[in-house]
């Protein structure tokens, strides 16, 4: 729901002029003399005031908050590209975790299959080593006690 336009005080044109042109000094631009208020026989009798002065200060003004604007949108481009490249940072980061936790669960289970190998293989190692003793040293001990079976 729009509010009503709301009427300025009286005076407040003044003001407003007085605000514009102490902008006009904080930016260390040179201030032209307002016009001092006539009287009202000066008003009666000048057909028209002079208002170039206060129409260059209200462009000046428009151009300061122009320039303020397109600063502030710079600003927000940059900082939107920032944090797209920040989140594309983000994800790339998460990929690479993600390969490189892959690639350990990968070595585990190699790892594991290794183990279990080299588990097998000395199990039939003790196993081959008890055959040859037991063989070799019942052969021994029979030919120790019976030279001649050989």
């Amino acid at each position: 729901m729009q509010r009503p336009a709301r009427r300025l005080p009286a005076g407040s044109e003044t003001q407003d002029l007085d605000n514009v042109l102490r902008l006009r000094m904080a930016r260390g631009r040179p201030v032209a003399a307002a016009p001092a208020a006539p009287s009202i026989s000066e008003r009666r009798r000048a057909p028209s005031v002079d208002w170039s002065a206060t129409l260059d200060a209200v462009e000046e003004a428009a151009e300061a908050m122009m320039s303020t604007e397109t600063h502030a949108k710079e600003i927000e481009m940059r900082g939107v590209a920032l944090a797209e490249r920040a989140l594309a940072e983000l994800r790339n980061a998460e990929e690479r975790i993600r390969i490189a936790e892959e690639a350990a669960r990968q070595s585990e289970a190699r790892a594991i299959e290794a183990e279990s190998r080299l588990r097998e293989a000395e199990e039939w190692l003790g196993r081959i080593q008890d055959a040859i003793e037991s063989r070799l040293l019942t052969r021994a001990a029979d030919l120790r006690y019976n030279p001649h079976a050989a």
